[in-house]
């Protein structure tokens, strides 16, 4: 497992939407401390990235049909909700409802091909009132929640009433029942799902006040909690980002975390707590790629690159990729002890790959 590319200039969003289509990644809307979010005729932007070239453009759509700029949305009324597709089947999951000004632990599913839908039923160990939460599908179709901003009732009772819990659920959608399985404690960290294991990526902890970027994962078969070793290469701590998955490599952009060049900056308009309000935050603009079956020849080019050897004589190509290979950022070093799980279990983050 390696973060094997780091490219500049992507979106800079949180609280974006992006999704998976043949071998190019669409984004969607998003958060932009400098943008105007109550006009209702500025329609949402869509970014490209084509993942053979890399290369980002902006899709050009109607502006009469298209739908006005936002952000923390998918496709319902709901702010902060979670949603996740499996064969032919959408489902949402959870949020805040601005309309009635509450929370739901409704769970939704959109039959794609009659788009009809239908609200499933609300039995056994159900998750709590949350928004900001994760969810994905393992390889039977069920639907694994995890983390968010979560309260005790529907009504939100402020700052000193959230929590961030610590759990894993699972909704076995062909007995219809919700069971709670482990343990983690994040806010917003997008999740994929790849070979029986949910992966975790970032987030932030408001007990510690920390954004992270340590990557675990949950084996499905033993129910167990995984903390893979620290790479001496990876992404600033953040959350809120857009993660994707094709094959084994997961692609990271955007996202947000604390902004140590302005500190007078308290524009936290898409985040919702006081603490968070207090913290001068920046949107993020860099695409990652975490290969999770990195080839020898992608290894040995990291290798070379983050050994200063030099690329004469390697093919051209590689010589190409050379200068997108992430090095070392010494500003994101953290201290940590070896990974063990009582140290870290406050800190934890999803992957989820299909």
């Amino acid at each position: 497992m390696e973060w094997s590319l780091m490219l500049h200039r992507a979106p800079k969003r949180v609280n974006h939407a992006a999704v998976v289509v043949d071998d190019c990644i669409y984004s969607f809307g998003g958060y932009v401390s400098n943008h105007d979010f109550s006009d209702r005729t500025i329609p949402i932007e869509i970014f490209v990235l084509n993942t053979r070239t890399y290369k980002w453009q902006t899709l050009i759509v109607d502006s009469k049909n298209a739908p006005y700029r936002r952000y923390g949305h998918t496709v319902v009324a709901h702010d902060g909700h979670a949603a996740c597709i499996h064969k032919d089947t959408m489902y949402i999951h959870g949020g805040y409802i601005e309309q009635i000004s509450q929370f739901t632990l409704s769970l939704h599913a959109l039959n794609l091909c009659t788009l009809v839908w239908t609200e499933m039923p609300l039995k056994g160990q159900y998750p709590l009132f949350r928004d900001f939460h994760t969810m994905c599908c393992d390889g039977d179709g069920n639907l694994l929640v995890y983390g968010g901003r979560e309260m005790p009732n529907s009504v939100y009772g402020g700052p000193d009433k959230e929590t961030y819990p610590n759990n894993l659920h699972i909704y076995m959608v062909e007995k219809q029942l919700w069971r709670a399985v482990s343990y983690a404690n994040t806010d917003h960290t997008p999740s994929v799902f790849y070979k029986d294991k949910l992966f975790v990526f970032a987030g932030f902890n408001s007990q510690t006040a920390m954004h992270m970027n340590d990557i675990f994962s949950f084996d499905m078969r033993t129910s167990s909690w995984v903390c893979h070793s620290h790479p001496d290469v990876r992404p600033s701590p953040r959350r809120r980002q857009a993660m994707c998955r094709m094959g084994s490599l997961v692609y990271m952009f955007g996202g947000t975390h604390p902004d140590t060049s302005n500190p007078n900056n308290t524009d936290s308009e898409p985040y919702d707590s006081e603490d968070e309000e207090k913290e001068s935050l920046e949107e993020l603009e860099d695409l990652w790629i975490l290969d999770l079956e990195p080839r020898l020849e992608t290894l040995a080019l990291l290798k070379v690159v983050r050994s200063h050897l030099p690329l004469t004589g390697l093919p051209v190509l590689l010589q190409k990729r050379a200068y997108t290979v992430p090095i070392k950022d010494h500003r994101y070093e953290t201290p940590v002890k070896p990974c063990r799980w009582k140290l870290i279990k406050k800190f934890i983050f999803f992957f989820d790959f299909d």
